[in-house]
């Protein structure tokens, strides 16, 4: 994924998390031990925080660190069965490709998914 495009939905997210909760930054600050440059440069799409800020974040605000990043839909991905997870990462895998690469994964999925299925109902 795209740098400033997984720094875009962070930041989305971010703030659609902090609203649902009906928490403030400063709130997000207190309960993480980030500085509120930090929280406000993820805020506005500015940065993305390391991993482990993810995860301390994610927790604070009761979701998925995935969701937070963008990779699944649903913001309480733990519940996710391991089969819906690796669906709802690609998913959101395909969605960030562009044309080449969709084309590309038309035929991978054509060659190695469709055919070795048909290979197997013979």
């Amino acid at each position: 994924m795209d740098k400033k495009v997984q720094t875009e939905i962070f930041a989305e997210r971010l703030n659609k998390a902090l609203k649902a909760r009906n928490m403030k930054a400063v709130t997000l600050t207190k309960e993480t031990g980030m500085s509120k440059v930090s929280i406000s440069r993820y805020r506005h799409g500015y940065a993305i925080p390391a991993r482990g800020k993810i995860i301390s974040m994610a927790q604070v605000l009761g979701v998925s660190p995935m969701w937070l990043l963008g990779f699944t839909e649903d913001p309480s991905y733990d519940s996710l069965s391991e089969a819906d997870k690796k669906r709802d990462y690609l998913a959101n895998i395909i969605k960030i490709m562009d044309e080449k690469q969709l084309d590309d994964m038309i035929k991978f999925a054509q060659t190695f998914v469709i055919n070795k299925k048909q290979d197997q109902t013979k």
